[in-house]
């Protein structure tokens, strides 16, 4: 699973990051995730609390943004959701 941050415009489209998500039953079960390939270091986090570094390293590097979009999940995490209407996506 994963959760991901793509740039669109009327020039086109780019995938500009990606993040690992990990069910907690994995993340809760080290010998699990070793197995399985995963992150020594990757600990469970919800889908809307891995999205904000993501836009953070985003709206650091100057990307314009208009809007920003997710599905309902994002848009239920109140706390998100405050902080994008905070940025200034000039």
């Amino acid at each position: 699973m994963g959760g991901f941050l793509a740039y669109a415009s009327v020039h086109g489209h780019a995938l500009l990051a990606r993040t690992l998500s990990l069910p907690q039953v994995w993340t809760d079960d080290r010998a699990r995730c070793q197995h399985a390939g995963g992150p020594a270091e990757q600990r469970f986090a919800t889908t809307p609390h891995l999205a904000r570094p993501r836009l953070q390293r985003a709206c650091a590097a100057g990307v314009p943004a208009t809007g920003v979009t997710g599905e309902s999940v994002y848009g239920a995490e109140r706390r998100l959701r405050v902080w994008v209407e905070e940025q200034d996506h000039a």
